[in-house]
C-alpha cells in the first residue's frame, strides 16, 4: 500500500510542539508527493481518454491504418530501454507516400485537448502519449503565427515578420461544447477547444516588464451560431511596430473564428495511439499523426513515434518529460523524403512538409 504525502506528514506531527509541526506540514505537503517522487494524484487512476473521429463525409469508407511491425514484440529479458530502442529501431520514423504543394488549409478531424497535469501522469488512461503536447491550440498559433521566421529570412530587417506566403491561409475543426467530450473536467485544462487565447496581458504578471511593441496575441470569436465547423483565418494586412533592437511587432494582428456548414479543406491532419505488448507494463507509449485525403480518407503520410516515461510496474509515470523517437534523420523511411530537411520532432514542421502551404496572399479580413 502506497503512503501518501499527507498520511507521511501526519504521523510525524504527532509529538511535536506546534511550531515544528507547523514547519513539518509545510515542508511535507509541499508538492504533496509520494516517496518516489509522484504526486499523490498521480496514483488516482483516470478512466482512458474517448476521442471520436469526426469526418467530414461518412459514406467514404475509414482510413486503413499501417500494421505493427511483425517483430514489434516484447523478448523476455529485455529491460524497458532495450524495448524502446528495440521498438524506435524497427518502426519509429516518417513515412511519406506523397506530398501536396499549394494547400491552403487544413481540417483537424480528431480533436487534440491539452492535458492536465493529472492525465500527464497516467500510465494507462491517454491514449497517445507520444504527441501529448501537440494540442489543437499549437497548431492555430503555429500556422497563422504573425512571427513566422523562414531559415532563409532571418536578418534583423525581417525578424518576427508574419509570412503568409508560406503559411495556411485557415485552419477548420469540429464544432464542439464541453458537454460532447468525456472527461472533460478530468482530463484536460480549459478552455478545452478555445486555445487560442482572448488576450494576454503581460501587466497582470508583476514579474514581466510590460512590451509597448507586442499587440498579436488576441482571437475575434464566432459571432455566427449555427454550423458543423469552426474556421480560423488571420487577419490582413497586418501593421507593425519596429522596436529599437529591430524586431517588427504586429500591432493588428489576430485570429478571426468563424462558424460554418461546411469545410474548405481537401486534407486532414488526426492522430492514434497504438499498442504493442507490453509496453505500458514497461513505461512506453506510443503514437501516430496521420495526413489524411479527406476525398478517399487515404493516408497519404504518418509519422509513428515512441516514448518512455518511466520504471516497470503499474505506478505512474511523466509522459511530458522523457525520452523519445523519432528525433535523428536516420529514422526517415521514404523515398520522396527530403534527408537535407533539418531534424525536427515537431509535429508541425512534419505536416507542413507533407501539407505545402500555397504561396497565394490571404484575401483582406
Amino acid at each position: 500500500m502506497i503512503k501518501t504525502a499527507g498520511g507521511r506528514v501526519t504521523g510525524k506531527l504527532r509529538g511535536r510542539g506546534w511550531l515544528s509541526a507547523m514547519m513539518l506540514a509545510l515542508i511535507g505537503l509541499a508538492g504533496c508527493r509520494s516517496p518516489s517522487g509522484f504526486p499523490d494524484h498521480a496514483y488516482e487512476k483516470l478512466p482512458p481518454e474517448r476521442i471520436p473521429w469526426y469526418f467530414p463525409d461518412p459514406r467514404v469508407p475509414p482510413p486503413r491504418f499501417p500494421p505493427a511491425h511483425p517483430d514489434a514484440n516484447y523478448k523476455e529479458g529485455m529491460t524497458p530501454l532495450q524495448y524502446f530502442e528495440h521498438l524506435c529501431r524497427l518502426e519509429a520514423g516518417e513515412f511519406i507516400s506523397r506530398t501536396v504543394d499549394g494547400v491552403d488549409g487544413i481540417y483537424l478531424l480528431r480533436p487534440r485537448f491539452e492535458p492536465n497535469n493529472w492525465l500527464i501522469w497516467q500510465r494507462e488512461a491517454m491514449e497517445d502519449p507520444f504527441s501529448a503536447t501537440a494540442y489543437d491550440g499549437l497548431y492555430y498559433s503555429a500556422f497563422h503565427r504573425a512571427y513566422t521566421l523562414s531559415a532563409e529570412d532571418r536578418s534583423k530587417g525581417n525578424e518576427g515578420r508574419f509570412v503568409p506566403e508560406r503559411s495556411y491561409k485557415f485552419t477548420e475543426k469540429p464544432y464542439l461544447q464541453d458537454k460532447d467530450v468525456y472527461g472533460a473536467a478530468t482530463h484536460y485544462k480549459t478552455p478545452i477547444y478555445n486555445q487560442v487565447s482572448d488576450e494576454y496581458d503581460e501587466t497582470k504578471m508583476s514579474f514581466i516588464k510590460p512590451n509597448p511593441y507586442v499587440g498579436d496575441r488576441k482571437l475575434r470569436r464566432a459571432k455566427e451560431t449555427q454550423g458543423r465547423y469552426l474556421r480560423y483565418v488571420r487577419n490582413w494586412p497586418i501593421e507593425y511596430k519596429v522596436s529599437p533592437g529591430g524586431r517588427h511587432y504586429p500591432q493588428n494582428g489576430y485570429l478571426i473564428e468563424r462558424r460554418v456548414d461546411s469545410l474548405k479543406s481537401r486534407y486532414g491532419v488526426a492522430w492514434r495511439g497504438i499498442k504493442r505488448p507490453r509496453d505500458r507494463e514497461m513505461g512506453i507509449g506510443g503514437g501516430e499523426l496521420y495526413v489524411i485525403d479527406l476525398a478517399t480518407n487515404e493516408i497519404i503520410a504518418y509519422r509513428r513515434g515512441f516514448i518512455m516515461g518511466g520504471k516497470p510496474g503499474d505506478g505512474p509515470v511523466l509522459w511530458k518529460s522523457a525520452i523519445h523517437c523519432p528525433l535523428q534523420p536516420g529514422f526517415v523511411r521514404s523515398r520522396k523524403f527530403d534527408t537535407s530537411r533539418p531534424s525536427s520532432n515537431s509535429p508541425i514542421d512534419f505536416i507542413k512538409h507533407v501539407l505545402i502551404p500555397s504561396t497565394s496572399l490571404p484575401e483582406k479580413e
